[in-house]
């Protein structure tokens, strides 16, 4: 009897971790050969699902500011580089070593090589699901259990996004700094000397330095305490959890501090949407029961779920509340079964920083959300499937079955959510397809449109997200970029105008508004709008360009100088910055320095006839007159003019 009401506890079976000494006995010799299957099956059928991603180029949503357009990474790593990563909020996230990582990827493989930038997310995810088997197998001594769930990790089409996106590296790299914090505080919690609890300290902090989703860890390392740790007794007592919280206390600071960062850094960027808190509150309720539908039922999977006030009614919340709130009276009711308690409690938990109760961006939903989180579901399966099968060999046969169903169907739904990622076009026009009223992703397809060269069919695309909501800025801006490039800047002003109503402290609003304010000929105004977005972007090499190119304009040159000297220390093979600051130098008669610009300007860009044009004014000022006639028949080859007077 004794023995039976063990393994209901999730207590494992002969082989395995015994609940009551907490030690482990001797695995069956085989073990170590049924270990390495496992993992060998995992490497291969994760790498069938996702080996496509190879040839994937980037996307247009946040991998820009990520990766391809992002001087300072696509730079490499260097001493500057590192400190810019340590010290930057960019894209309203402060995750240094997640930066890094980006930076090390294009030391390696080239910033444009979008290929091998999948390639390295694809590997840390791989290693993520063997170190999912082999954390949960050394914890609890089974080898089929901690298989299913590593196998669902793996292969589920929830984290495709996670993996598939370069710009969501930070997900698969705190997960996998989190997992290793995971194993040393199991190893710590076995022999607890101080180089070990440094060791947990070390990777957790690397973890929140990765994302800061990893702010639940100190929270997990309880559940963890409760099973399959059995650091709790059976009769668990406040003073039992009380010694057991006080030993995390460093581990909980820690986290309060990166929930302050991270707070910081979306409030300064204005990346927090003020929704009533009615709305957030019914946004959170109705997300747990959301994702644990799409872990049960994986269809309509979309990039960006949309969230807007109203959207869901009181019958919509009070079904989602009753749903959650039975399955945790249900789970506490078979609090016997630690497992489902342990498995339950990850799941609602982990989810806690993202399930909606803080306004982050437009999105009621996201499937990276569910990368960490859904391992405590999965625990909670396996165990209790195993338990029912019990050790009736048909029992366990039809079970195997069924995980082998399961995994089958992740395979193939992930295989086929992995090619919807193959181009932002197909990404965007798929998740309007299975959404409504989706204006972030209307816009986010008349981008990729745009990007592809149609204009025509992009200005619908950011009309309509206009039509859906009318305070968000992005679609202004796009159309306002439509039309700069048209050559309509006082139609493109008035595009800005109402992205500056909708949302007065977005730092791209000024950016833009400034840049047509001075192609349009006002650099007086244009500069009022350039300094505010500098604040902003510090290090916007484009940004010390047109600021710089406004107040030589106005005869500010010592200034302007300095600034666009500032912008070729931020991006040293920026041909308009050397065109520029070449071009301010000759206004100070200091020709010689120019010419060097000038001539760099044209290595840089060696097809551009404008280069060569400003290149041969240089000289013909300093007397070289064969050299800048060479330069001007260079020009008219390249814009296609015959020679002539």
């Amino acid at each position: 009897m004794a023995k039976r009401s063990n393994r209901r506890r999730g207590g494992a079976k002969r082989g395995g971790r015994q609940r009551s000494s907490g030690r482990r006995v001797a695995a069956p010799a085989s073990a170590g050969g049924r270990e390495f299957a496992v993992g060998l099956g995992l490497v291969v059928l994760t790498g069938l699902v996702y080996w496509r991603v190879a040839g994937y180029p980037f996307v247009l949503y946040d991998d820009g500011p990520y990766v391809y357009e992002n001087p300072i990474v696509r730079g490499g790593l260097t001493p500057e580089s590192i400190r810019w990563a340590f010290g930057s909020l960019t894209v309203s996230n402060y995750h240094p070593l997640t930066w890094i990582s980006h930076m090390l990827d294009c030391e390696l493989f080239g910033p444009d090589a979008a290929g091998a930038h999948h390639l390295t997310s694809l590997l840390i995810h791989i290693v993520n699901s063997l170190l999912t088997f082999a954390i949960l197998s050394r914890l609890t001594g089974c080898l089929w259990r901690p298989a299913f769930v590593a196998a669902l990790f793996a292969l589920h089409p929830l984290h495709v996004e996670s993996v598939a996106w370069v710009a969501e590296r930070k997900d698969v790299l705190s997960q996998f700094f989190w997992l290793l914090s995971i194993g040393a505080y199991a190893a710590w919690t076995r022999r607890r000397t101080t180089g070990r609890y440094v060791a947990v300290t070390v990777l957790l902090v690397c973890a929140l330095l990765s994302k800061p989703m990893a702010v639940t860890a100190p929270f997990v390392f309880l559940l963890l305490d409760y099973w399959p740790l059995a650091r709790v007794p059976n009769a668990g007592t406040a003073r039992d959890f009380g010694r057991l919280i006080a030993e995390k206390l460093p581990w909980f600071a820690l986290c309060a501090a990166a929930v302050g960062v991270a707070f910081h850094a979306q409030v300064g960027s204005g990346s927090l949407v003020e929704y009533p808190l009615g709305h957030r509150i019914a946004t959170a309720l109705t997300g747990y029961a959301r994702y644990l539908g799409k872990t049960l039922w994986p269809s309509d999977l979309a990039v960006l779920y949309p969230n807007r006030p109203g959207m869901w009614s009181g019958l919509q919340v009070a079904a989602a509340s009753a749903l959650i709130v039975a399955i945790t009276a249900v789970v506490f009711w078979l609090r016997e079964r630690r497992y489902l308690v342990v498995g339950w409690l990850w799941f609602l938990g982990t989810l806690v920083p993202v399930i909606g109760l803080v306004g982050l961006g437009g999105h009621s939903l996201a499937d990276r959300y569910m990368y960490m989180p859904q391992s405590g579901l999965a625990i909670a399966v396996a165990w209790g499937a195993a338990e029912i099968a019990g050790d009736d060999r048909t029992r366990q046969r039809w079970f195997a079955a069924g995980a082998a169903l399961v995994l089958s169907a992740c395979v193939w739904l992930s295989a086929q959510q992995v090619a919807v990622w193959s181009s932002s076009r197909a990404l965007f026009a798929h998740a309007l397809s299975v959404t409504d009223d989706n204006a972030i992703v209307q816009n986010n397809l008349g981008g990729a449109l745009r990007a592809d060269g149609d204009d025509d069919a992009a200005e619908k695309h950011f009309r309509e997200s206009i039509r859906i909501d009318p305070d968000f800025p992005p679609p202004y801006l796009n159309l306002g970029d439509i039309e700069q490039k048209r050559g309509r800047y006082a139609e493109a002003i008035a595009a800005y105008r109402a992205a500056q109503r909708a949302d007065p402290n977005r730092p791209d609003v000024h950016r833009r508004l400034g840049r047509a304010l001075l192609r349009s000929g006002e650099p007086v105004e244009a500069t009022r709008e350039l300094r505010i977005a500098l604040r902003f972007e510090p290090d916007d090499p484009m940004l010390h360009h047109d600021l710089g190119l406004a107040l030589a304009q106005q005869g500010q040159l010592p200034e302007a100088l300095r600034l666009l000297e500032r912008g070729l220390q931020l991006d040293p093979d920026n041909a308009f910055l050397h065109t520029t600051l070449g071009n301010v130098l000759a206004l100070q008669g200091d020709l010689e320095v120019a010419l060097v610009h000038h001539r760099e300007a044209v290595q840089l860009v060696p097809g551009n006839a404008s280069a060569h044009q400003t290149l041969a004014g240089t000289l013909m000022r300093l007397g070289r007159v064969d050299e800048a006639g060479a330069e001007i028949e260079e020009a008219r080859r390249l814009t296609g003019q015959r020679g002539g007077d």
